[in-house]
């Protein structure tokens, strides 16, 4: 479970607290983290999202990769709470919503919020 959240975390960590795409998804990542709660093993524990250092990631961003990290933020908001016999369904959700968004960012944004573009 820790890497599906770590698939989000990239995007949401690199760019929370700065300007509207990075509260939306610092948001996101909050609320996704609550509907995480009911399937949460005593063990996990979801990682925490730094939020210092957006202003210098998000300028390799074009608006056009504002506009996919906002619809991240978006699905990820729309996922349904976890249920414990649906722990499988919640976490591809979750992959779909940060494959389909990373895969349409430029690779200098890719780079800079930690992926790669190969």
């Amino acid at each position: 479970m820790k890497k599906m959240f770590g698939v989000v975390a990239i995007a949401a960590m690199a760019l929370t607290g700065c300007g509207n795409v990075c509260d939306d998804l610092e948001n996101a990542y909050d609320d996704l983290t609550e509907k995480y709660e009911p399937c949460q093993d005593s063990g996990d524990e979801v990682p925490e999202l730094g939020i210092d250092q957006c202003s210098e990631k998000v300028e390799s961003c074009t608006d056009e990769d504002k506009e996919a990290l906002s619809k991240l933020a978006d699905c990820l908001k729309d996922v349904p709470k976890c249920a414990p016999a649906e722990e499988e369904k919640f976490q591809t959700a979750i992959i779909g919503c940060a494959f389909s968004s990373v895969a349409n960012l430029s690779e200098p944004c890719l780079e800079a919020i930690g992926g790669s573009a190969d």
